[in-house]
């Protein structure tokens, strides 16, 4: 109910003169690729400092957006579509020939979100997720659909997204998880203490509709990624069991600071020959491999071998630029744990003890590393 006060007073517009719209595609420059260091996303103009997709002129979609003054702050786009009309790009991203939908059943993506780094943590995010359900209620939209880093999948899962079984999709920055949005799911906005739930309960409570039947199994936990905590306390337990480990940052842990990476991270199974990490890319994820062969290349062409236990991404964690410093490719088949690093810095607040313990590891993992000259 408060989050519902507050929320009106962060007005959200539509994009709908070129003004308007050129001033959002400089703020995805500004954080694409001035801030997130991404050399060339999709659609990119470097000499104009813009990212503008061809979606952005489509009827079916819109472009949302809040401002301070005359300054954009923040913006998402949601791209409709009818399930028949879906493109093979589309088909492709989402996995969408899992689902048994009919060909008039509109769908929609959402995407292109961005908030401007000085007017993070206000109420600019719930504000534009808000307008934009009711964007989808109105253009009777019964599924969503976006994908985000393995970092984010907590973050969205709040909002009401959920991992599906599509697959991973994997993009020149690395690894990225597909999710899906069931409109008329308010019992799960519920549990996720979405910011949803008065909204889905004006909309949908006591109606009847039933949406989740049709994607039951679809939405069951799948093998490509583990997100529910017993499953992933139980793999890390019989990883760290193994004696083929022999220095991993996982070793010695407490029971309490390995409880709280399973709250935290996520196990990802990725086949072989793709990228999962990309040089120089401002992101927030460490990993750790729990199976499988990782291969790290650095920019001077320098090669290391990663296996089991090993970890890449964790340099980030002490650079004053936050930027990976090497790709990282699978080798083989392979199963990692993908931890937010941000989760120390909650940590040092909340539960310091554990912070400094699991501080302790990683530089114990460092040491282990050098010794043998790794």
């Amino acid at each position: 109910m408060l989050l519902d006060l507050l929320t009106r007073f962060e007005k959200v517009y539509f994009a709908r003169t070129p003004q308007e719209k050129e001033k959002i595609y400089r703020l995805r420059y500004q954080v694409y690729v001035t801030e997130l260091n991404k050399a060339n996303p999709t659609n990119v103009d470097h000499i104009k400092k813009w990212i503008k997709d061809p979606e952005d002129d489509s009827p079916d979609s819109a472009i949302l957006y809040t401002k301070s003054g005359e300054e954009i702050s923040g913006s998402m786009r949601v791209d409709t579509f009818r399930f028949g009309d879906a493109s093979e790009q589309l088909k492709e991203r989402f996995s969408l020939k899992l689902f048994p939908f009919t060909p008039e059943l509109f769908l929609c993506e959402v995407g292109r979100l961005i908030i401007s780094r000085k007017y993070r943590g206000l109420l600019i995010l719930p504000a534009l997720v808000k307008t934009s359900y009711d964007y989808a209620y109105q253009s009777k939209v019964k599924y969503s659909f976006q994908y985000c880093s393995p970092g984010l999948v907590n973050h969205y899962r709040k909002l009401g997204f959920r991992p599906y079984a599509g697959n991973l999709i994997f993009t020149s920055d690395g690894v990225r998880i597909p999710m899906m949005f069931i409109c008329s799911d308010y019992e799960y906005l519920i549990k996720e203490n979405s910011p949803l739930v008065s909204q889905a309960k004006t909309y949908y409570k006591n109606t009847g509709i039933d949406d989740i039947s049709l994607v039951r199994n679809i939405i069951k936990q799948d093998n490509k990624f583990v997100i529910n905590k017993d499953i992933i306390w139980q793999q890390l337990q019989e990883k760290i069991s193994e004696q083929s480990i022999t220095y991993s940052f996982l070793n010695n842990l407490s029971k309490e600071a390995l409880d709280v990476i399973t709250n935290y991270g996520l196990i990802i199974q990725v086949p072989p020959r793709k990228k999962i990490f990309r040089d120089d890319l401002v992101e927030e994820e460490i990993a750790v491999i729990l199976e499988g062969i990782f291969e790290e290349v650095k920019k001077d062409f320098q090669v290391t071998l990663l296996e089991k236990g090993d970890m890449f991404g964790e340099l980030s964690i002490f650079l004053d630029s936050q930027k990976r410093t090497s790709d990282v490719y699978s080798v083989t088949r392979g199963k990692v744990l993908i931890i937010r690093r941000k989760f120390l810095d909650d940590l040092k607040k909340d539960n310091p003890q554990i912070a400094n313990e699991l501080l302790f590891s990683f530089c114990r993992y460092f040491a282990n590393r050098l010794s043998v000259g790794r």
